[in-house]
């Protein structure tokens, strides 16, 4: 008899949490052009964290590093104007100041036939380079063909249990190459505080850490001051997103002011045509050789990769053909 109350008890907590969970994230989603996000779980009654914080912005540690506090460093384009480009913002790369310093000067979207989307440009997509944005300090309008990323999700999510994985997602609609996913939302905070974090748990502690350090690996002052992104408590969607050694996603720096060397955003897009219920992974290495003896300096993505010692393998269950059996050795 107690042992059926204790069951039921159980349930009817569980219960509790998943509608209570699916409250914060219609009220989430109503917040949002992508429309509605859903939560599937075919194998157990368990829900995403009911403490997770749904959020759409950074939340620094330190209000002193907050971006707002660097917008004396925020210039914008002066000769490009609204109605130019068909009534698309910026049309001459040659006048858009804020592509003025940049290794490829291209503009990095470019729309497909019959879309009314823009998708990233496959030099852009293949090469990784930062993507700068237009800001609201530009002449060129909020129409301008360069904004994007700053615009939000336009696509539904499905967050869905894995059988051996934990939490994953998956996107509602089809994807085509080059398209725009979702950014990655956290706290943000010291590499310090990062690492305190990470040796606070245990050595195969999943991890949602994300380094912003494109600017900054080789610069020693950068690196002294790289800040993180800790998407473990509060955060986007996107932090249910899983690791794949054959990834159909992958990050990129995404910056709306080019002279801010330190915050910038990491944006999500689809490497490959994506299937409606497909799941969405990236590479939690990202970009680093892949040797058991290789260094923890992913980057993008740390995910894990910095801060405990203790000589752990993390095994990793992605399933996809060349996989490289670890996701990521800690120590």
């Amino acid at each position: 008899m107690l042992a059926h109350a204790a069951d039921v008890s159980v349930a009817f907590a569980e219960r509790v949490i998943r509608a209570e969970f699916e409250k914060k994230l219609a009220h989430y989603c109503s917040q949002k052009p992508g429309g509605i996000d859903s939560i599937v779980n075919d194998l157990d009654s368990s829900s995403p964290p009911l403490s997770f914080k749904l959020m759409d912005s950074y939340v620094f540690l330190d209000p002193a590093t907050d971006a707002v506090n660097f917008q004396d460093t925020q210039v914008g384009c002066s000769s490009c104007r609204p109605q130019m480009g068909r009534n698309m913002g910026c049309e001459y790369v040659n006048k858009c100041d804020c592509l003025e310093d940049h290794p490829i000067r291209k503009f990095p979207y470019k729309k497909p036939n019959n879309s009314d989307f823009w998708v990233l440009q496959m030099k852009y997509l293949e090469g990784r380079y930062v993507i700068i944005e237009c800001n609201e300090l530009c002449e060129c309008g909020p129409s301008c063909k360069t904004r994007v990323t700053q615009k939000g999700r336009q696509v539904p999510m499905t967050i869905f249990k894995t059988p051996n994985r934990g939490w994953g997602l998956k996107c509602k609609q089809d994807l085509i190459k080059g398209q725009f996913i979702d950014l990655y939302w956290g706290e943000v905070i010291p590499v310090a505080e990062a690492q305190l974090r990470q040796e606070s748990g245990p050595a195969d502690k999943a991890s949602y850490l994300f380094d912003l350090d494109k600017w900054a690996l080789g610069n020693k002052d950068l690196e002294e001051q790289m800040l993180v992104v800790d998407g473990e408590k509060m955060g986007g969607i996107t932090r249910f997103m899983n690791h794949s050694c054959d990834p159909n996603c992958g990050v990129y720096a995404v910056s709306y002011n080019k002279n801010d060397y330190l915050r910038y955003n990491t944006a999500f897009f689809a490497l490959e045509d994506i299937p409606a219920g497909s799941e969405l992974t990236f590479d939690y290495l990202e970009g680093e050789e892949q040797s058991d003896s290789q260094g923890d300096d992913a980057p993008f993505a740390s995910q894990a990769s910095q801060g405990n010692t203790t000589k752990t393998r993390v095994p990793c269950h992605c399933g996809a053909r060349n996989c490289r059996g670890l996701l990521w050795r800690n120590g």
